[in-house]
């Protein structure tokens, strides 16, 4: 029996080594195309992570430079305010936004002060030249502490006309 199933178990044998074997080989082929794709995808996520990293970084500083650009306007047209120029106009911003009011409120009161101050100087020319009946063209404006400006021109008005009179 030995000698007659020897050889059917060598043919097996062989048969069943060269199944392994080819199974091997798949699996070596299968490893090294999995290894591949991993390493296609981790090369994938760094470029993507690359990618991200840049857009948000452009993204960051767009929205930095349209914030701090219109507060950079603000503080530059505060600071000529502050030396006395009332005529040039307020930076202009398109989004509505925080930064616009401010602007905005900015601007209103720019506008306010620019009527009282004309309206002052007007008075004052007409007292000036001698012209002690005055009235001011917006009284509307004179609010707040503004008010006493007005108070006292009047004041000063009627003591320089009772001055005269007398």
């Amino acid at each position: 029996a030995l000698e007659e199933m020897a050889p059917a178990y060598d043919v097996a044998y062989a048969a069943l080594e060269s199944l392994m074997n080819a199974n091997i080989s798949l699996g070596d082929q299968t490893q090294a195309s999995l290894n591949r794709t991993m390493a296609f995808l981790v090369l994938a996520v760094i470029v993507i992570i690359i990618i991200s990293g840049l857009i948000s970084t452009k993204l960051s500083q767009t929205i930095t430079k349209s914030i701090t650009k219109p507060i950079d306007e603000l503080v530059a047209r505060m600071g000529t305010f502050a030396t006395g120029d009332i005529s040039s106009p307020f930076p202009v911003h398109d989004v509505n936004d925080e930064i616009a009011d401010m602007l905005s409120a900015v601007g209103s009161t720019t506008t306010k002060l620019q009527k009282i101050f004309a309206d002052l100087e007007q008075l004052l020319e007409k007292m000036a030249n001698g012209n002690f009946n005055i009235a001011t063209s917006c009284e509307e404006e004179y609010i707040g502490e503004y008010r006493g400006l007005l108070l006292a021109i009047r004041q000063m008005n009627r003591q320089m006309d009772g001055t005269l009179k007398d």
